[in-house]
């Protein structure tokens, strides 16, 4: 193992400490509003995307796709860049390649949408690299009273930039142009990026990484297939698709677990002796993934059957991130002052009631009450999130906390993509359970009303909604032994 993989070994070179930490996490915090925007923003303008390019829109869908493929698919590996490169010159360097890339997105050719894909991966290794050193550099840097306060506004940023990006993206498509949706990136990223070559340290550097490429292909070829089951899905054609997902998903995990047993895996195993770290990763998978199946199915449910107009669903869909908003900075705060057992386990409580509430709404026919569990539920991912993420980055060791930054990234995204796969598959065999293998069969979502009726469709929400509930569950039963404070600092053979 070389010197970067050991957990033994530390920098060699000192990092200069910042004169003022909360100067450099206000470029963290930009950097986290970006990343989510970048994703958000561009959903509204596919639309447009299409029309100039004349392609259909289970095409261009590929210009979002691409993006979430690719930060998926490179957290696991920031990690052992961030030790190589230094944390610091890592973000850095990703803010800059996610700021070029958005200038070439703006520059797009007309003659083919294949130049804003290309350009929208490269986005996507910039999110990452910048996404994935966030945690590490708010866990250095950050006075450790005030740690789980700077977590709880990082998440508060990643809401408001889910809320603000679908609003600012029909604004600049209504009065400009779709491209300029790639300018304002630009511009923002481009301050950032100044900000973040002036106020970061210049901080150590270790050897370099070894890396692992047989893991990293089947990663790839696991994420890439959970992301083929969820299109498949969308396309009404998951049942026609499922040998083809299947064969890649499970080659992908096997290649990944057989190359996982060799000298140099690509994830640190380690980390999993701390019990913050092992019962954060849990609980986060399983809140993400029940987060991301309410995500999946309530434009359904409140656009094709309800029939709500714009301005009501839009209120609908912020509700639960303008609650994570508030929640988030207040949980932070209490868990620096009380410890981080109360907000964590209380999180997952609140998200629990506010599925629960949401799947009796959907029977019940009651729509306030649905849009106060999804605020409920928004409320308890915040109260989770901060304090969680504090207390996972600060249980390990200084010469883990790249890679630990990397994989407490990776949790919200690993939840999201199994979310919303299995989250298909598993509304699928509930539609057939309920109503019937030729219903199941015929649910493509460009047809789901017309297939569906109202009331089986409702029940399946709501059975699925039950089923989220469950799985918090299991999460709030594994972080019942979640420790209270770090008091003792974990196994380290060297200094910063």
């Amino acid at each position: 193992m070389t010197n970067s993989d050991s957990p033994q070994q530390v920098a060699k070179t000192p990092a200069a400490a910042p004169r003022n930490p909360w100067l450099l996490f206000a470029v963290l915090l930009m950097g986290s509003f970006l990343g989510p925007l970048s994703g958000s923003i561009i959903n509204v303008a596919l639309p447009s995307i299409a029309g100039d390019y004349s392609i259909d829109l289970q095409t261009v869908k590929w210009v979002v796709l691409i993006y979430l493929l690719g930060s998926a698919a490179l957290l696991p590996v920031v990690g052992k860049l961030g030790r190589w490169l230094g944390e610091g010159r890592q973000y850095t360097t990703g803010m800059i390649i996610f700021t070029v890339a958005a200038a070439s997105c703006a520059l797009a050719p007309a003659s083919g949408v294949s130049w804003l894909v290309i350009w929208r991966g490269i986005q996507s290794i910039g999110a990452a690299l910048m996404f994935g050193m966030a945690p590490a550099l708010v866990t250095r840097y950050v006075p450790g009273n005030h740690r789980s306060l700077a977590f709880g506004l990082i998440g508060s940023a990643v809401a408001v930039a889910l809320i603000t990006g679908p609003a600012l993206g029909v604004v600049i498509c209504d009065l400009l142009n779709w491209r300029w949706i790639f300018g304002v990136l630009l511009l923002a990223g481009g301050i950032t990026s100044v900000a973040a070559l002036s106020l970061l340290p210049k901080d150590a550097r270790d050897g370099r990484p070894v890396i692992p490429f047989a893991s990293i292909t089947g990663w790839f070829m696991l994420v890439l297939g959970l992301v083929l089951i969820g299109e498949a899905f969308a396309k009404g054609l998951w049942i026609e698709y499922l040998p083809l997902t299947s064969i890649l998903t499970a080659a992908g995990i096997a290649l990944f677990a057989y190359a996982e047993t060799h000298p140099h895996p690509l994830f640190d195993y380690s980390l999993f002796r701390y019990p913050a770290f092992w019962r954060g990763v849990i609980s986060s998978i399983l809140l993400y993934l029940s987060i991301s199946v309410m995500i999946l199915f309530m434009p359904f449910y409140l656009e094709d059957y309800l029939k709500l107009p714009t301005s009501l669903r839009g209120l609908f869909f912020s509700l639960s991130p303008l609650a994570t908003v508030f929640a988030g900075p207040v949980a932070g705060h209490l868990a620096d002052r009380i410890g981080f057992r109360v907000p964590v386990i209380s999180g997952l409580v609140a998200s629990m009631v506010g599925l629960a509430t949401m799947a009796w709404a959907t029977l019940s026919g009651m729509l306030w009450v649905f849009g106060l569990g999804s605020a409920i539920t928004g409320a308890g991912n915040g109260m989770f999130s901060g304090p969680n993420f504090s207390a996972m980055m600060g249980s390990v060791s200084p010469a883990q906390r790249s890679v630990a930054s990397g994989m407490s990234t990776l949790t919200r995204n690993i939840g999201f993509l199994v979310g919303t796969s299995v989250g298909a598959l598993g509304f699928s065999l509930l539609l057939g359970l309920l109503g019937g293998r030729a219903m199941m069969l015929a649910a493509q979502t460009e047809q789901l009303t017309q297939a569906v009726p109202f009331t089986v469709f409702s029940r399946s929400f709501h059975h699925a909604l039950w089923i989220c509930v469950g799985l918090i569950a299991i999460a709030l039963v594994v972080c019942l032994g979640f420790p209270n404070r770090l008091d003792e600092q974990p196994p380290s053979t060297g200094t910063e």
